[in-house]
């Protein structure tokens, strides 16, 4: 669709419907209609966007509708994965520690008043019931971790853009195991380790190196 391709490039250029509005001399309410399909651009305003996004009258008009703008494909190594574990595994230490610290200063505390050798008791107990399921749970979790970043050892990703979504396909050896297709409206980043940048889709999570992305990628404004 025209307003898809208009959505496009607007993005690629770094414009919002505002700014491109401005340039042609029209509201952003009109840039908004013609994104959304509701209403078509005039001849003169089609040329005057051609200049504005440096494209070819086809690149706006013509129908295609399964073309891939960007292609890029990557394979995780096992450093790449080992940065993301540890970031993980020391963000959920982190979050663990704390009510540890807590129960042991109210020991503390408890100690330096006199109280009663019951009490402390009581204190002791809950404090080592506490450490015992919050170490249970980082286990756990720590576990998962490694489990899910494991799983995507040795794949290929392969990420095709299109007008307005993102399509993913997961290989081993050659073979597909996943293929799944993501409106850019509701792709979910997650985080950076070095130039290694996540983000889920379905569930699912997937990595990608913003080394490989082209400097005018519209991908740079949603990961």
């Amino acid at each position: 669709m025209i307003g898809e391709r208009i959505q496009y490039y607007r993005k690629k250029k770094g414009l919002s419907q505002e700014e491109l509005g401005t340039r042609l001399h029209l509201s952003r309410q009109t840039v908004s209609l013609w994104e959304k399909g509701q209403t078509l651009p005039t001849i003169d305003n089609l040329l005057r966007l051609r200049e504005i996004f440096d494209t070819s009258l086809d690149e706006l008009v013509e129908e295609r509708s399964d073309e891939a703008l960007e292609r890029y494909e990557m394979t995780l190594s096992s450093n790449e994965l080992d940065r993301v574990k540890r970031r993980r595994v020391a963000r959920l230490c982190r979050s663990t520690l704390p009510s540890f610290f807590v129960w042991g200063l109210m020991t503390a505390v408890l100690l330096l008043l006199e109280a009663s050798t019951l009490f402390i008791g009581f204190v002791l107990g809950a404090l080592f019931v506490d450490l015992s399921l919050g170490l249970s749970r980082l286990f756990a979790d720590v576990r998962g971790v490694r489990r899910a970043l494991d799983g995507l050892f040795g794949n290929t990703l392969i990420y095709t853009v299109a007008y307005d979504e993102l399509r993913i396909e997961v290989l081993s050896d050659g073979k597909v195991l996943k293929s799944v297709a993501c409106p850019f409206s509701t792709l979910e980043t997650g985080e950076t380790v070095d130039t290694l940048t996540s983000f889920k889709v379905g569930g699912d999570e997937y990595f990608l190196s913003r080394d490989l992305i082209s400097e005018n990628s519209i991908l740079l404004e949603y990961i």
